[in-house]
């Protein structure tokens, strides 16, 4: 998965541009890589939203956290915990609204904190789209009375 806010406003951005001047590049001539791009303007701009979407689960914005939604939820106990590498990190807040605490990144254990958060998020979404897909072929064998399909 792709999740990166920064970068998928940069590819949203980019589609949409494709997206408005469609008439007119469309009558053109375009190189290999623009054509295979414009042909799938529609589905890299979901791309970009949904990577937009992901990016702020993941709290990275040009892979570098951002304080979106307030400040952590963590503070230092005592001055010997200035760096982020040292533990004695206590709550002093409420639990960040959404996605992923600033404070995980540059921690000891971020990677495989990451690693695990990522993997498993991809697995749900993984799911959770096939079952979309089995719900709508479902209604659309329905809909055009293909009782085989839906058997």
């Amino acid at each position: 998965m792709f999740g990166d806010w920064g970068h998928g406003i940069c590819l949203l951005l980019a589609t949409l541009y494709l997206i408005i001047r469609e008439k007119k590049l469309s009558s053109q001539k375009l190189g290999d890589i623009m054509e295979m791009a414009f042909s799938g303007r529609y589905v890299i701009m979901m791309m970009g939203i949904f990577s937009i979407y992901t990016g702020l689960i993941y709290n990275e914005f040009f892979s570098v956290p951002f304080e979106l939604f307030g400040p952590s939820a963590y503070g230092c106990r005592d001055q010997s915990c200035r760096d982020a590498y040292t533990a004695g990190l206590v709550k002093v807040r409420a639990t960040y609204p959404f996605g992923l605490d600033p404070k995980w990144h540059g921690s000891r254990s971020e990677l495989p904190f990451l690693n695990s958060m990522k993997m498993k998020m991809s697995i749900l979404f993984g799911v959770a789209q096939m079952n979309l897909g089995i719900i709508m072929s479902y209604f659309n064998a329905k809909f055009f009375g293909d009782n085989i399909n839906i058997w």
